[in-house]
């Protein structure tokens, strides 16, 4: 029996060496470990002194904390099988989770990606929106002023059309004549 009647188990042992073995190569010190892993510092010294258990949601902080998975400790660790088998279904739990949690960050990253891409739509749609709505009150203005009795909209329009026309026939005269000649510049 250890220390105040703690009967010492080989294979918590064992585990707490393979512990220790990996915090030795990481430069790690126990306090370090154990604000990593989020437990007392105390109860990370005693179970590595063989003086507590520790329970598989307080190993599986401690493999987090140091890096490695659970049932790599398992696995270097002299452990018997009756400890092995949960050490290795914890694991394989947190893998599971642990890939269910990047998913889930990819997908809200897509959702968030979307929600721009909509808030930027929208934004060109109003945008547009708008314009079109300046558009339909200046053709609502001019279609008022051709409705009126004196239809000056109408004669202003004509009255443009025909300078137009007019201007365009100088221009084709000049150019044919050689008078107006083009420089290529705008």
């Amino acid at each position: 029996m250890g220390k105040r009647g703690h009967k010492a188990d080989p294979a918590a042992g064992a585990l707490a060496g393979r512990i220790k073995a990996i915090m030795q190569a990481r430069g790690m010190t126990q306090t370090t470990l154990a604000i990593r892993a989020g437990i007392e510092r105390t109860n990370l010294n005693r179970f590595l002194n063989g003086h507590r258990a520790m329970s598989l949601d307080e190993l599986a902080w401690i493999a987090e904390a140091l890096g490695t998975a659970i049932e790599d400790l398992a696995a270097e660790a002299a452990l018997p099988e009756d400890m092995r088998g949960p050490l290795v279904s914890l694991g394989e739990t947190l893998q599971r989770l642990r890939q269910t949690e990047a998913e889930r960050d990819d997908a809200r990253n897509r959702i968030s990606d979307l929600e721009s891409l909509l808030a930027r739509e929208r934004e060109q749609w109003l945008a547009r929106y708008a314009s079109l709505e300046q558009r339909l009150d200046r053709l609502e203005l001019l279609l008022g002023h051709r409705s009126s009795a004196d239809d000056t909209g109408a004669q202003e329009l004509s009255n443009v059309q025909r300078h137009g026309a007019l201007a365009a026939a100088i221009m084709t005269m000049g150019l044919l004549s050689g008078s107006i000649v083009l420089s290529g510049r705008n």
